[in-house]
C-alpha cells in the first residue's frame, strides 16, 4: 500500500508527442489506462509530480481539448515544452524531446518515460513508485509491440474519438491481448522464426504451454530515471535513452533494475501493422547474433540485458517455465558470451543462492 509519508519521490511523466494521431493515441488511448484507479490515481505524489508533454504549438491546442487532460490536470500539474519539427530522423525527434525533459527536470526527481502509445496494464505506475522508494534509480523493462487496429478493436476503442472513458486492464489479461496481437516486428524474433532479422533486438520464445513468451532483450527502455545521475560533463545532445544515457548514468549496480515479470509491471505499444521492412528468409543462429554485436560494438550494459529473462505470462509460473529460463540462458551466453567466460561465475552464484541476475 502506498503512503503519503512517502511520497518524496517526486515524478516526472515524460511524453513526446507530434502529428494528431500521436497526440488522439496519447488523449484518447494511453490516458485511459493512465488514469485507471490503479495507476495515477493510486499515486500518493502526484501533488509534487507533473506531466511534461513535449509537443507543437498545434498539438498542445489539441491535446489540450481532451476531456482526459482535464481529468489528469486535477491530478497533477501538466506541463508543455515546445517541440520543433525538422528534418531530423523520428528517434532523433524522440531523442531531442526526451533531452528537453530531462533538462527541465534535473535533480528533481524522477523522470517516467513512455509514449503516447503505451498501454499500462493496472498497477504498473505505482510499481515504480515502490522501485524508487527502495533505492532503484533506473528501472528498465520491455514493452512489446502489438498490431494496432486489431489490439483497438479488442478493447473497442477508437483513436480519433474523445469518450472520456477509463479504462482498466489487469497484466495478465494485457498479456493476453499482447499474445494474440503481437506484432510481426517481434514475432519474426521468436527463435523458431524462419524470418529471423539481421539487426534484431531480441529473442523471443513461446511458453511451453502456450500460457506467455520468454523475451531476452538487448536494448531496455528505461521506464524510470533518476534525474539525480546526470551531471554537468554528461552531454545530452541527441541522447538516446538506452544506448546513450543509461550505460553512462550508472553508478551503482544496485540501483539499476530490470523488470523481468509481467505480474509486476506490464506495458506494450501500439504499431501500424505495415511498419515492417522487406522479409528475408532467414533463421535464428546465435554464432551469427554473437558477431553482429561484436561487429556493430554493442554496449556492455545490452550485453548484459541479454541475460535477463522477461516473463510475460498468463497463468502462474510453474517448473515448465524455469526449464525454458534455463534453456534460454543457455542460448543467451552462447550469444553473449561464445567463448563461455562467464558462464562458470553465473553458475557459481546459482549454486550459492545469489541472484545474480536482478
Amino acid at each position: 500500500m502506498l503512503t503519503k509519508d512517502r511520497a518524496e519521490a517526486r515524478f516526472f511523466y515524460v511524453d513526446v508527442i507530434w502529428g494528431r494521431s500521436y497526440a488522439n493515441l496519447y488523449t484518447n488511448v494511453s490516458l485511459a489506462f493512465r488514469l485507471s484507479p490503479g495507476n495515477l490515481p493510486a499515486m500518493p505524489n502526484n501533488s509534487q509530480s507533473k506531466t511534461i508533454l513535449v509537443t507543437t504549438d498545434q498539438d498542445r491546442a489539441h491535446i489540450m481539448r481532451s476531456s482526459l487532460v482535464r481529468q489528469l490536470e486535477r491530478l497533477m500539474e501538466v506541463v508543455f515544452l515546445p517541440l520543433q519539427i525538422t528534418t531530423q530522423a523520428k528517434y532523433d525527434l524522440m531523442s531531442t524531446g526526451h533531452r528537453q525533459a530531462i533538462e527541465h527536470a534535473s535533480g528533481q526527481g524522477y523522470c517516467v518515460f513512455f509514449s503516447p502509445d503505451t498501454i499500462v496494464a493496472e498497477g504498473s505506475i505505482p510499481r515504480l513508485y515502490e522501485l524508487a522508494r527502495s533505492g532503484r534509480q533506473i528501472v528498465a523493462g520491455c514493452g512489446p509491440c502489438v498490431n494496432q487496429a486489431p489490439f483497438l478493436n479488442e478493447i473497442l476503442l477508437d483513436p480519433d474519438v474523445d469518450t472520456g472513458r477509463v479504462l482498466t486492464l489487469p497484466p495478465r489479461k494485457l498479456v493476453e491481448l499482447i499474445l494474440r496481437n503481437l506484432h510481426n516486428v517481434l514475432a519474426h524474433q521468436k527463435i523458431q522464426s524462419q524470418f529471423y532479422p539481421r539487426q534484431p533486438n531480441a529473442c523471443l520464445w513461446d511458453a511451453p504451454n502456450r500460457d506467455g513468451m520468454l523475451a531476452r532483450v538487448l536494448n531496455m527502455h528505461p521506464y524510470l530515471f533518476d534525474t539525480r545521475l546526470v551531471t554537468p560533463t554528461l552531454d545530452l545532445f541527441n541522447v538516446t535513452l538506452d544506448w546513450w544515457l543509461i550505460p553512462r548514468s550508472i553508478r551503482n549496480s544496485n540501483s539499476y533494475y530490470v523488470i523481468t515479470d509481467s505480474d509486476e509491471f506490464c506495458v506494450c505499444g501500439l504499431l501500424p501493422e505495415n511498419s515492417e521492412g522487406p522479409l528475408v528468409t532467414r533463421k535464428f543462429d546465435p554464432t551469427v547474433l554473437a558477431l553482429y554485436l561484436i561487429e556493430t560494438g554493442c554496449p556492455y550494459l545490452n550485453r548484459n540485458n541479454f541475460l535477463y529473462a522477461l516473463k510475460f505470462h498468463t497463468q502462474d509460473l510453474d517448473e515448465s517455465w524455469m526449464r525454458l529460463e534455463q534453456d534460454s540462458q543457455d542460448t543467451a551466453l552462447a550469444v553473449i558470451d561464445p567463448s563461455r567466460l562467464l558462464k562458470p561465475f553465473i553458475m557459481e552464484g546459482r549454486s550459492k543462492g545469489t541472484d545474480l541476475m536482478r
